[in-house]
């Protein structure tokens, strides 16, 4: 639950018709015509009575965070690991997982043990150097993100080499858009993040949104196609000085608007992130429906902002090793001068898992013992609830899922895998 919240150096609908109440057994949720989209709104008592999910009294197993243990080190390396850009659970349990300095692709048994790695670190073909997202591809391919070479290195789940995918830039950059899911057919989706330290004219560069485009790439293609736009990160403009020199630059608001995009099979799922409102698009990028929620949204507090500081401290300062420490010290002195939302965002993250449902984390403070969930199916209609112990939701499954838990004391990282019960 906190990558989302990194510094980054590094619709109008008109109502048609009445409402409809309907209930699916105690949960009631009023549903209306818009235009041919559907406005689903639960009121909430809906979320209080939705059906609790239950987990497994212990966890299945547990995956590293051990004193000394040097075989599955997991704190130096999962990167995005609260939006579970880098690991995945396989539909037989085991889990394969992106970490370690050089990076590997470890894969870890059902008892919990590693048992192998995928390809390795390196430049050639089924090897990779900054792996930044684990996707799975149909039921038996792995694609991986290679952030530093724009290429997807496929892998088959038995750890065979099956070549690479490109990925084309866009803009000055060097980089390709962000990658967030792939389709049945191979396409994948994107997001291009724009990091301007201006706002747009006329805005206020304390809070700005710059247009986030969501894109589309199909298989083999050589560009990028639009399927829709939205808003993106709430920023403010900075600035960042190294060797001397002072350029301007961008900083996410502290707890601000970050949207949330996930991708299903048949799906493309959007939320603001300030307000509980989730859209669910075809795969085409065809709004479908509104689904929304009565939830209030919380305070950000004194506390929640010294701790908010206190973790990226931490983090930056492991860093020294990977770039210089002065540049390193400089940017946590300016965490003093972190700009803060005064609400948490209705919507922290959201995931897919697959059945196709939607799971959608209500926003909270870094400082809560656990982190609760909406769970809606494939067609956008509430289904129940679940908590989880405090942590990143990791992967899901049909039947199990894991988070990721870190030990504040040592800094330890280990993963644990639940079982679940719808």
């Amino acid at each position: 639950m906190r990558s989302r919240h990194l510094l980054l150096p590094l619709m109008v609908l008109v109502a048609c018709g009445g409402d409809k109440p309907t209930t699916g057994g105690a949960v009631e949720v009023a549903v209306r015509d818009s235009s041919g989209i559907a406005i689903k709104e639960y009121p909430a008592s809906s979320w209080e009575a939705a059906k609790r999910f239950t987990l497994s009294a212990t966890p299945l197993m547990s995956v590293g965070g051990e004193e000394g243990d040097t075989t599955i080190d997991l704190s130096a390396g999962i990167m995005g690991a609260s939006s579970a850009s880098v690991g995945r659970l396989l539909p037989d349990g085991r889990l394969v997982v992106v970490a370690g300095q050089p990076p590997q692709m470890m894969v870890i048994d059902t008892t919990g043990k590693k048992s192998g790695t995928i390809g390795r670190a390196g430049e050639g073909p089924g090897e990779y150097r900054l792996v930044t997202q684990l996707l799975q591809l149909g039921s038996d391919t792995l694609l991986a993100y290679d952030m530093m070479r724009r290429k997807g290195v496929l892998f088959g789940v038995d750890g065979t080499s099956r070549g690479e995918l490109d990925f084309p830039t866009v803009g000055a950059l060097p980089i390709a858009p962000t990658i967030l899911g792939v389709l049945n057919d191979g396409t994948t989706i994107h997001r291009g993040d724009a990091f301007d330290p201006r706002p747009p004219a006329g805005g206020d560069p304390n809070s700005y949104q710059l247009p986030l485009p969501i894109v589309a790439l199909i298989a083999g293609g050589a560009r990028y196609d639009t399927l829709f736009m939205v808003q993106g990160i709430e920023m403010y403009s900075s600035t960042m000085t190294a060797g001397g020199q002072t350029a301007a630059i961008p900083r996410q608001i502290g707890f601000g608007k970050v949207p949330q995009v996930a991708v299903g099979p048949e799906a493309i799922w959007f939320s603001p992130s300030d307000k509980f409102e989730i859209h669910r698009r075809s795969t085409g990028g065809a709004l479908l429906d509104v689904i929304r929620l009565d939830l209030p949204t919380r305070d950000v507090t004194d506390a929640d902002r010294s701790e908010f500081k206190r973790i990226l401290s931490e983090a930056l300062t492991r860093l020294k090793s990977m770039a210089p420490p002065a540049i390193i010290d400089a940017e946590i002195k300016k965490l003093d001068e972190t700009k803060f939302a005064t609400r948490f965002p209705a919507v922290g993250q959201m995931q897919v898992d697959p059945t196709g449902a939607l799971w959608a984390n209500i926003g909270g403070s870094p400082l809560d013992s656990t982190t609760t969930w909406a769970i809606f199916d494939a067609t956008g209609s509430l289904q129940g609830r679940v908590t989880l112990p405090k942590g990143g939701l990791f992967a899901v499954g049909t039947d199990r899922l894991v988070v990721r838990r870190e030990d504040p004391a040592t800094g330890l990282v280990r993963l644990e895998v639940w079982g679940f019960t719808r």
